[in-house]
C-alpha cells in the first residue's frame, strides 16, 4: 500500500471518528439541555413507572410527597397534566417550600411524552386513554398512601387544559375540583362535568387556543344548569397563563377548600 493510500485511509478514519465523536456530544448535551417538568425543583419529586395489566403500556409519573409525611394523617392529591412542551408549572409552584408548608399535599405529575393528547388513543391496551392510566395510578397511591379521598384535585393547562376536561367528564366522581387553563373540551361531555368545580382560566389573548373555546364551554356548562363552574378570563395575556395562575394563593386556596 501507498504511502499516499495509506494518509487517505487514515484521515477517513479520523473524520469518521470526529463525525461520532460530536454526534455523541450534541446529543448528550441536548438531552441534558432538554426540557424537564419541574425544572430545577424536578429532583424534589420521586420518578416512577406504571406499568399496565397487559403490559403493553407504561407511563413514567413524578410523585411529590407532603414534607414531614406522617401515615397517621390524611393528605390531598393534587394532579397537574402538562402541556405539549412537557413542562408542569402546576408541580413547579406546589414544589415551592412555602406552597409545601402552606399546603401539605402529594403531587402527581404523570408524564405523557411523544403523543398529541391526554384524551387520544395512544396506547394499544385495554384501557385506550393516557388519561385511564393515570386514573389507575391515582387509584395505586392511594393503596400505598394516606390520600383524602375527599380532596383529590386536577389541573392542566393547553393540551393538559383539554386532558383535564376530558378526565372529569370521564370519572365525574373521582375530583373534588379541577381547573383547567386554556384548554376547551368535548361539548357532548358538559352534562358529566356539571356536579365537580371546575374553575376555567384564559387569555383572551391567546393566539395557540382562542379564548372562545373556555367561554363557549363555561356557557354550555350554565345552560345545562352547572352552579360550579367559574371563569377567570386574563386580560391582554396570551397563551402561557400559566405562570401568572399558578403563582396565585387565590387560586390554590379556592382549590384546597373543595371536598366531595
Amino acid at each position: 500500500m501507498s504511502k499516499n493510500r495509506f494518509c487517505i485511509k487514515s484521515k477517513i478514519k479520523q473524520t469518521i471518528r470526529n463525525i461520532i465523536f460530536l454526534a455523541v456530544f450534541f446529543s448528550s448535551h441536548a438531552t441534558a439541555a432538554s426540557p424537564i417538568l419541574m425544572q430545577e425543583r424536578t429532583a424534589l419529586f420521586e420518578k416512577r413507572h406504571y406499568q399496565s395489566l397487559t403490559g403493553f403500556a407504561s407511563m413514567d409519573y413524578y410523585l411529590l410527597e407532603p414534607q414531614n409525611y406522617d401515615p397517621a394523617k390524611k393528605y390531598p392529591l393534587v394532579v397537574t397534566l402538562h402541556g405539549a412542551s412537557g413542562h408542569s408549572w402546576g408541580a413547579y409552584a406546589l414544589a415551592d417550600p412555602n406552597m409545601r408548608q402552606r399546603y401539605p399535599a402529594f403531587v402527581l405529575v404523570p408524564h405523557a411524552p411523544k403523543i398529541s393528547g391526554w384524551g387520544v388513543e395512544a396506547y394499544t391496551d385495554l384501557a385506550a386513554n393516557p388519561s385511564d392510566h393515570v386514573v389507575k395510578i391515582i387509584h395505586k397511591l392511594e393503596k400505598e398512601f394516606s390520600i383524602d379521598k375527599n380532596k383529590i384535585y386536577l389541573t392542566g393547562y393547553s393540551m393538559g387544559g383539554f386532558g383535564t376536561f376530558d378526565m372529569v367528564a370521564q370519572n365525574p366522581d373521582l375530583f373534588a375540583a379541577s381547573a383547567p387553563l386554556c384548554g376547551g373540551g368535548d361539548p357532548r361531555e358538559v352534562s358529566k362535568v356539571l356536579e365537580t368545580p371546575m374553575w376555567f382560566f384564559h387569555g383572551t389573548q391567546d393566539r395557540n387556543i382562542p379564548v372562545d373555546k373556555s367561554r363557549s364551554f363555561v356557557k354550555a356548562i350554565k345552560d345545562a344548569g352547572g352552579k360550579k363552574v367559574f371563569y377567570t378570563e386574563l386580560p391582554n395575556s396570551q397563551h402561557n397563563i400559566w405562570t401568572e395562575v399558578y403563582a396565585s394563593s387565590n387560586f390554590w386556596d379556592w382549590m384546597f377548600s373543595q371536598s366531595k
